[in-house]
């Protein structure tokens, strides 16, 4: 298995400055910040602890939220693989790498073809911007993992679904 891409993102703070001698901004502090891609194995278990955890609290509104989520992905008048891309292209503009992988996986698992998700991909990228493509780039590694599991071992990728009332995104 391949080692989870690293990659650095440089945050800066910054603060209004009423001097005329100064930039209207000031920099108070940088930070370098470094993210690692989980495997989809990873990601599976994270999400997974996380959920229990979050239904174990017993909170209504939140198992209210998921339940409306889950049930806002099942077979309607929209296709489940459909429904799947949608989402995908909502997670990239919103850039939520969490739930651009959720979408990846729940699509190649719907049947979701190469061709469909490089689609959804450049709509992404059309409405969101160039903001989307580090995301874009993780998305694509998301899919050739899935992939690769796919051919290897499909009972591994489907394991990566989730398929309780408590996997959300």
């Amino acid at each position: 298995m391949q080692q989870p891409i690293s990659s650095i993102i440089y945050c800066r703070t910054l603060i209004g400055s009423h001097s005329p001698n100064h930039y209207p901004f000031k920099l108070l502090k940088e930070y370098n910040i470094v993210t690692d891609k989980k495997s989809l194995k990873e990601f599976r278990e994270f999400r997974q602890r996380m959920n229990q955890k979050i239904y174990d609290s017993g909170h209504l509104g939140i198992k209210r939220f998921f339940t409306l989520d889950t049930k806002a992905y099942a077979e309607g008048a929209i296709p489940v693989p459909m429904k799947e891309l949608m989402g995908l292209v909502a997670s990239m503009v919103l850039r939520c790498d969490d739930c651009i992988s959720y979408h990846i996986v729940q699509g190649v698992i719907e049947g979701v073809s190469d061709e469909q998700f490089w689609e959804a991909f450049n709509i992404a990228l059309v409405v969101g911007g160039s903001i989307v493509i580090p995301h874009l780039r993780r998305a694509v590694d998301t899919l050739e993992e899935c992939r690769v599991l796919e051919e290897e071992n499909p009972d591994e990728l489907k394991l990566q679904s989730g398929n309780n009332p408590y996997s959300d995104h």
